[in-house]
């Protein structure tokens, strides 16, 4: 019985067939004839020969091979998952729904009051967000900072959102992650384009001239911290000795991407944002700014991208939350590893919250003042 086991452990380890002679193995094709068919335990003595057999048994089975991952990949609770969905879904909308009322009512109201204003003889003094309307579109500072922002989360919105709609058509599945990271690397790639081109667009606005100069910054900027921060990941798990470990090869071929393509075609779209003409403001800009915003000039910009960005603080603490409580994790070297992927994730979640936030406001405002006579 003893030994039965014992070369029951030897099959299941080796889990191939072969000889092992010593400390050496021996691999064939074939079973020796003696032992064909045959599964009497063999009589393991100490420098002898041990034949090691592995037999496999195929059914054919009626899945489809584009159907194999679905046992995997199936969610039995699908209900509760879609009424999850559902409930998100109907509290954003219902805020939505009053905070654009709110914020309609007091529009029209303004706007027709101004209205009155114009239908007048006599000279009024403006008031309200009308008083601001010579400094509102003014640059603020470090605006080539904001191009390089919102260059950034156009590339990663533009990266989600082709993301998304292949995994929606089948063609990407969660449970292959090798294949759903290459694609998000590829088309984070290709997508350079279009954050050199945004960039370029909302630097061209502020009369800027360097524009060589902010797509350098726009192609290094963001890739160069997620670049540092993986390596370093990277680093650790090579330190431990695992094979999870991303290898050097791999390393220079993200680089040489990045180098390649992404720096390319982010000149490529820089170039053709800064040719075409700037977009107009609808109101003209003070030479010099009014006493009464000098405070507060450039706020409307980067507040509006810093307050849509600032969820990605929440998404960081709420990791941070999960890690204390859910996880058992005790190997330090996994909670950095953690910790530096989620720093990650939610930098690249500011980028795009931000930019979203930002676009919305800029048409927002362009949108109210363009609806106002202003001489």
């Amino acid at each position: 019985m003893e030994v039965s086991q014992r070369h029951m452990n030897m099959v299941s380890v080796w889990g191939s067939r072969g000889i092992m002679l010593g400390s050496r193995r021996r691999v064939f094709h074939q079973q020796p004839p003696e032992l064909q068919g045959s599964i009497v335990p063999q009589e393991v003595v100490l420098g002898k020969e041990v034949v090691f057999t592995c037999d496999a048994t195929f059914k054919e089975s009626d899945i489809k091979w584009a159907s194999r991952w679905d046992t995997y990949v199936s969610m039995n609770d699908d209900q509760i998952h879609w009424f999850s969905i559902i409930n998100s879904l109907m509290i954003v909308l219902f805020l939505f729904g009053m905070l654009a009322m709110i914020m309609m009512r007091t529009l029209y109201k303004d706007i027709s009051n101004y209205k009155q204003l114009e239908t007048q003889d006599e000279d009024q003094e403006e008031s309200g967000w009308k008083l601001v309307h010579g400094d509102v579109f003014r640059a603020p500072i470090n605006y080539s900072f904001l191009c390089v922002y919102v260059g950034t989360g156009v590339q990663i919105f533009a990266m989600t959102l082709v993301t998304m709609i292949f995994a929606l058509l089948g063609f990407l599945s969660p449970s292959n992650r090798v294949g759903l990271m290459t694609a998000m690397v590829l088309l984070w790639v290709f997508m350079g384009i279009f954050t050199g081109y945004s960039s370029a667009r909302l630097y061209k606005m502020s009369k800027g001239t360097q524009w060589k100069r902010n797509t350098l910054k726009t192609a290094f900027i963001f890739p160069g911290f997620l670049f540092i921060i993986f390596f370093m990941l990277n680093a650790l798990v090579w330190g431990e000795q695992s094979s999870g470990a991303v290898p050097f090869g791999t390393m220079i071929a993200l680089v040489c991407l990045w180098f390649g393509i992404t720096v390319p075609l982010a000149f490529i779209g820089s170039y053709l944002g800064f040719k075409n003409p700037a977009m107009e403001d609808p109101v003209k800009t003070n030479k010099i700014p009014s006493c009464a915003v000098k405070t507060t000039i450039g706020g409307g910009e980067w507040g509006s991208y810093l307050t849509a960005g600032s969820s990605a603080l929440y998404l960081l603490l709420y990791s941070a939350f999960y890690f204390f409580t859910k996880l058992e994790i005790t190997k330090l070297v996994s909670g950095i590893l953690y910790f530096g992927y989620m720093v990650i994730v939610s930098y690249a979640f500011f980028f795009l919250t931000g930019t979203i936030g930002f676009y919305v406001c800029f048409w927002f405002v362009r949108k109210i003042y363009s609806s106002v006579k202003v001489d």
